[in-house]
């Protein structure tokens, strides 16, 4: 039998959250329905439902220790909770980009297996940043912007899929993202923006910091994504990773610099 558009869009959404985090999702579903292409417009939901649990675990949390261990907590939970995914890419990525190689030869140092110099810095460096700039939302008791951040992060790695090519011949699952997904795709994206802005309505004084931090966020990764894609003539799924995190980190920062936390 049939499924409904409302099954459909719902089994969906819980696959993307199984193929984005550690929560089991037993569910049976068709190869259609799994596709990463299908479950692509699903990606900035499932960055709201994990910043919901980074801000109900940090409300609990904050009761009972002290900021500093609590921002660290947190960042182990960001780890956790999506089986380093995104980390993965961003050290490959680094390693590749700073290499000095391009082409094939930049596939190859970015599909090695063992993590470089560059690659190990992009760890700590976006490891560390997260706990400085989680300790200063803490402190700051501004717990409600932990559920932008995860959002902001899918929902520019989900602007960088659309926007660069996959290179030719290069095999991953960067490569079944970028199939064609349905014509219905951008439409979820964007509501999903809109609920997120109106959300934003209780906290005036935030809705200008917030759109100018994504904007400028946006801005600076598709920078560095568009140097990459010059080197690689396109953009792989490792990269696609690396743009999740940059953007989390510096949504967080601009927000903190905007608000003056």
């Amino acid at each position: 039998m049939s499924k409904s558009l409302f099954e459909v869009v719902i089994l969906r959404l819980l696959l993307a959250l199984g193929f984005l985090t550690r929560i089991p999702i037993p569910l049976t579903s068709s190869r259609e329905e799994r596709s990463l292409s299908s479950l692509l417009p699903f990606f900035p939901i499932v960055g709201i439902i994990i910043g919901l649990i980074y801000h109900f675990c940090t409300l609990i949390l904050d009761l009972i220790l002290p900021g500093k261990i609590v921002a660290f907590i947190i960042v182990i939970l960001t780890v956790y909770i999506t089986g380093g995914l995104h980390l993965d890419g961003l050290s490959d990525t680094f390693d590749g980009y700073f290499s000095g190689k391009s082409g094939d030869k930049m596939i190859a140092i970015m599909r090695d297996s063992t993590i470089g110099v560059y690659g190990a810095f992009s760890i700590w460096f976006i490891l560390f940043g997260k706990w400085i700039f989680l300790y200063t939302i803490v402190i700051s008791e501004n717990l409600e912007v932990l559920a932008l951040f995860p959002f902001v992060g899918r929902l520019i790695l989900y602007q960088v899929v659309k926007s660069y090519p996959y290179p030719s011949g290069v095999k991953g699952l960067g490569e079944k993202m970028k199939e064609e997904s349905s014509e219905n795709s951008f439409m979820i994206v964007l509501i999903t923006l809109i609920i997120m802005l109106i959300s934003t309505y209780f906290y005036l004084d935030m809705i200008l910091v917030i759109i100018l931090s994504l904007l400028i966020t946006g801005v600076l990764v598709n920078l560095f994504v568009r140097k990459i894609s010059y080197k690689l003539n396109g953009v792989t799924g490792d990269v696609y990773g690396a743009s999740c995190e940059l953007s989390e980190l510096l949504f967080m920062f601009f927000l903190i610099v905007g608000w003056g936390m």
